[in-house]
């Protein structure tokens, strides 16, 4: 063999090696197994359910992504304070005031809109102002909860506020005034106290039926346009570290997804069981959830949240309103998981 052949065969064998080896690199890439750590608060129903369910089923092994669940009672709070989490699943309020105050965080992936009716305490509007008079309301009563980065009480404002726009009543003359007990609010809308009220049980609900002076809306109908994303939610440090993992977790949650799209009466047993609710309460919630994501768009953007934005910049009042909200979106994960 001459010097130029045997120079040629060295050559392609070492193009060969170097070809097997990337390959061999790209699959160990794809089967390597990578921690993420997840923000998690059990009592999360509507969102830590589907990393449950994810890690039941077995999306997570299959995709190769370890998750290491983070405990908290604020969900954001292993992220910004106590920077021991990569990611969570999170209301859009909380997430977009953090990325306002100049938190290093950014949404990747569209879970579910936030349906008001998975909370009971949206579900049964009262008045005492017929319905053809209902822009006369001046002082609507609400809960109170406490939540992470942003008062829980903030997310019902804002719920409530874009609810009253809604109904066509001048938000800039209303007063939303937070009672905890639902009683104290029964009794402030029976002493004209309150012209609207919102409750979380139907024993409250028939007293005041009951009485033939107040006027009872349709939550459903109330809330039929609302919209506030629930979201997969990942801090600068771990799309930059983790990226690979980050993918493979948003694709879990979207397989999650779909699995309790086609598995009701499985996934209503499984709300009974692990949450201690009433069977009747777990089937509103799973068409709660269904409802939730009708014609929606999973992909991040700030075309598709501009209402939002411009309404939780208004009621969470952040340190910089005027941050680039480009910024806030990566949409790459997302995008790739729907197709």
């Amino acid at each position: 063999m001459s010097f130029t052949k045997r120079k040629r065969v060295i050559v392609g064998v070492i193009l060969f090696a170097l070809l097997a080896a990337f390959l061999l690199k790209l699959k160990w890439a794809k089967d390597e197994k990578i921690t993420l750590r997840v923000s998690y608060m059990q009592k999360a129903i509507t969102l830590d359910s589907l990393t449950d369910i994810a890690e039941k089923k077995g999306f997570f092994e299959k995709n190769n992504v370890i998750i290491k669940k983070v405990p908290s009672v604020k969900v954001l709070e292993p992220l910004l304070i106590k920077k021991n989490a990569d990611v969570a699943l999170t209301t859009g309020i909380p997430a977009m005031k953090g990325f306002l105050d100049d938190h290093k965080i950014k949404v990747i992936a569209i879970v579910n809109n936030y349906n008001p009716l998975f909370f009971s305490t949206s579900r049964f509007p009262v008045s005492r102002y017929p319905k053809k008079a209902i822009k006369m309301v001046r002082n609507v009563g609400i809960s109170i909860h406490t939540s992470v980065t942003v008062p829980r009480h903030m997310v019902e404002r804002l719920l409530f506020s874009i609810l009253l726009k809604n109904m066509g009543v001048d938000i800039k003359q209303v007063s939303i005034i937070e009672i905890p007990q639902e009683s104290a609010r029964a009794a402030a809308l029976l002493r004209g106290e309150l012209d609207l009220a919102f409750f979380d049980t139907e024993k409250i609900r028939d007293q005041l039926e009951e009485m033939d002076t107040f006027t009872f809306l349709d939550a459903h109908e109330l809330f039929k346009d609302f919209y506030v994303p629930n979201e997969i939610v990942i801090t600068d440090e771990a799309l930059k570290k983790k990226p690979e993992a980050a993918k493979r977790f948003v694709k879990s949650i979207y397989q999650a997804i779909k699995y309790v799209d086609k598995n009701k009466e499985e996934i209503i047993t499984y709300f009974e069981k692990q949450h201690n609710l009433p069977r009747k309460d777990a089937d509103i919630l799973y068409k709660s959830l269904i409802e939730s994501r009708a014609n929606l768009d999973y992909v991040p953007s700030e075309e598709n949240m501009a209402d939002f934005i411009e309404a939780a910049i208004d009621q969470t009042t952040p340190k910089n309103p005027d941050r680039d909200i480009n910024q806030f979106f990566f949409k790459d994960f997302a995008e790739a998981a729907i197709k």
